[in-house]
Parts: structure tokens; C-alpha cells; sequence
């Protein structure tokens, strides 16, 4: 058994779908990737509220979620590497693991939700293009066959 580590600076639990648009589409999946999905939309729930809860200019607590979100992919590198993972992350070991889920994939959208905290504008609309697929969780919803 693979056991978890605790980290006082996030959240006890991740967040749950309940109240989005993003849940009820999700429940006409297979109880499998019903499952699987709801873990890596709550995975992206945590990342993105690190983002925009509470907005700010000031460096120093942009410096401050910028560390959160290291955390995170620290926590990302050692899922994949098979080491103890936070009890938040450790759900996302059977999805990564049933569905063959690159570690990139996850690392691209916390890179893109950082990019959020640097960048509120876009000079063209191809970065703009570069921004969003960062940020959206494409690829992982295309592993599970979903689109929208």
C-alpha cells in the first residue's frame, strides 16, 4: 500500500462537481469514467481556485500561489513516481493508472492556471489559442472520450 502525506497549506478535501453544470453532464457517463472523471475535474476545481480566489496584484501573495501551485506539482512528480502523495492527490492514482493518463497533461493545465497569475491579456489571438490549451483540460477530457 501506497501511503499519503499530509500538507497543512491546501484544503482538507478536494472540491465536488455538485453545483456545476460540469456534474450533471458527467452522470451519464459509465460509473467508471464517471468516477475518474469527477477526480480529475475536482484536481482542476483545486488548482484553478488557487488561481482566482481571492484576485491580486500584490507580489507577495502572487509569490505565495505560485508556491502552492510548485506544491502541487511536486505532488504530481511523485504520483507518477509511485512516492507518497498528499491524501488530495492520492484519487487521481487509479484514475492515472485505469486510464494511462500522461503526467503532462496535469503539470500543462497547473502551468497554464500559473500563467493566469502573469498574464491578463493577449496581444493576438493565437496566443490567446496557446493560453486556452494550457488552461482546459482537453486532453484529459478527450481520454475519456468527452467533448464539448
Amino acid at each position: 500500500m501506497i501511503e499519503t502525506v499530509s500538507y497543512s497549506g491546501e484544503r482538507d478535501s478536494l472540491p465536488t462537481g455538485a453545483r456545476t453544470n460540469f456534474y450533471y453532464s458527467f452522470s451519464f457517463l459509465p460509473r467508471a469514467e464517471r468516477d475518474a472523471i469527477h477526480t480529475v475535474y475536482a484536481f482542476c476545481k483545486s488548482i484553478d481556485d488557487i488561481v482566482d480566489d481571492n484576485p491580486t496584484v500584490d507580489q507577495t501573495l502572487i509569490n505565495e500561489k505560485r508556491q502552492r501551485l510548485q506544491w502541487w506539482r511536486e505532488q504530481i512528480d511523485a504520483l507518477y513516481m509511485g512516492d507518497a502523495v498528499h491524501t488530495l492527490v492520492a484519487p487521481l492514482r487509479t484514475v492515472v493508472k485505469s486510464f494511462d493518463i500522461p503526467k503532462q497533461y496535469f503539470l500543462t493545465l497547473v502551468d497554464g492556471c500559473e500563467r493566469d497569475l502573469l498574464q491578463r491579456r493577449y496581444q493576438n489571438f493565437e496566443e490567446l489559442k496557446d493560453y486556452r490549451s494550457e488552461e482546459h483540460t482537453s486532453e484529459l477530457q478527450s481520454r475519456f472520450g468527452i467533448s464539448y
